[in-house]
Order: C-alpha cells, then sequence, then structure tokens
C-alpha cells in the first residue's frame, strides 16, 4: 500500500459528504413545510370582484360562520351564467419557473359515496402576447365521496367543515394565471346539494423526490 494512502482521511471525507447531503436534505424538507403554511397569495371568494381578485359567478354570497372571513360563496347555476363559477385573477403569483400547489377551501352538502366528477378544479396559463391562448398546467376532480362530511366532522362539530382541494403545477413563471372552478351541472342538484367555496390560496411546492 503507497505510503500516502491514509484510510482515516477516506472515511473523514466520506462521512462529511454523507452529512453534507443529509443537511441538504433537512434544509430543503425545512424550505418545503415553511411553503406549505405561506401564501405566496391568498384570495376570498366571497370578496366583491374588483382588479386583482377572483371573479365569482352563478351564486351568491352567504353568511357562514365557518367560512374564514364569515362569508362564502354558494353555488348556484345561473341561465346564460358562465361555465365556471370562480375564475380570475389574470396575474402572476408565482413570477418564476417552479412547482407549486393551489389550494381551494370547498365545503359540500348532500352528496354521496359515488366517484361522479362533481367540481372540475385547474390552473390556466394565459400568455402576454396572445390573450385567447390558455394551457391548463394543473387541474384537479373533486369527486361526490370527496364532499362527504368526515367523521372528525361528524364526532367534532367544532372543526372546520371545509376542506382543502390542491392543485399542484408547473409554471413557467412568464405570462398570467388564472385559478378556476368548474361545477358539473350533470352531478349537481339544486335542490339536494349545497356547495361553497371560501378562499384560494397559492403556495411554493417542493416535490418529495427533490428533497434527496
Amino acid at each position: 500500500m503507497s505510503s500516502w494512502f491514509n484510510p482515516h482521511f477516506v472515511v473523514a471525507a466520506l462521512s462529511g459528504a454523507v452529512a453534507a447531503l443529509f443537511l441538504r436534505s433537512v434544509l430543503k424538507l425545512l424550505g418545503k413545510l415553511w411553503a406549505a403554511v405561506r401564501p405566496l397569495a391568498f384570495y376570498d371568494c366571497a370578496e366583491e370582484a374588483r382588479v386583482g381578485t377572483l371573479v365569482a359567478k352563478n351564486g351568491r354570497r352567504v353568511e357562514d360562520n365557518g367560512a374564514t372571513n364569515g362569508q362564502a360563496w354558494e353555488h348556484h347555476f345561473e341561465e346564460n351564467g358562465p361555465p365556471h363559477t370562480l375564475y380570475g385573477p389574470y396575474l402572476n403569483d408565482f413570477g418564476r419557473p417552479g412547482y407549486y400547489k393551489v389550494k381551494v377551501k370547498i365545503f359540500g352538502v348532500g352528496f354521496d359515496k359515488s366517484r361522479d366528477p362533481v367540481i372540475e378544479l385547474d390552473v390556466v396559463q394565459i400568455g402576454y402576447a396572445y390573450k385567447e391562448q390558455r394551457i391548463v398546467i394543473g387541474q384537479k376532480i373533486v369527486r361526490a365521496k370527496d364532499l362527504k362530511a368526515s367523521w372528525v366532522s361528524k364526532v367534532l362539530p367544532w372543526c372546520s367543515r371545509y376542506r382543502k382541494f390542491s392543485i399542484i403545477c408547473f409554471a413557467a413563471g412568464g405570462g398570467a394565471y388564472e385559478y378556476r372552478a368548474k361545477v358539473h351541472k350533470e352531478f349537481f342538484n339544486e335542490r339536494q346539494h349545497t356547495i361553497r367555496f371560501d378562499t384560494v390560496g397559492v403556495y411554493f411546492h417542493v416535490p418529495g423526490w427533490e428533497i434527496f
């Protein structure tokens, strides 16, 4: 064995490399946890529509103690109304390429355990050069079974009846963006069902595979 070879040095170098990789993973995990609770943007679905807010149609503003700000947007179909209950805000909340998570708080009543696709949530990218060009970059289907009250809310009535449904997407960073909610008329009966929208939050998202 050559005199320059020192096994203790090799072990120390490997240990340092492993420690550095472990620290990197821990820091990424902490960053993911922080990003999950700190919104980049936050929208109230019951807020009066103006520049920089969501637009709510096909429904009405209702008082709701379970909603974040005491009011929610309750869906009902309007004759000649737009296809979406929520859309907008036509802004860029992202600012740079990366993964993002858009969380929509929804409350539903009267639904069964079926897999009927009741609500279609999506994130749309709009180009600056061609306003009519829209690309869906993320989508989530909320099914009837997802809107049934959980056992937690039944046992603990003070727990929020609203649930968060997440749309994970990769945004290029440029252009403007729209967060939309469409209730499918085929699976919504106004005499039997109730759907209320509370808030929409935009967050950074770090995929699990990026931690390692």
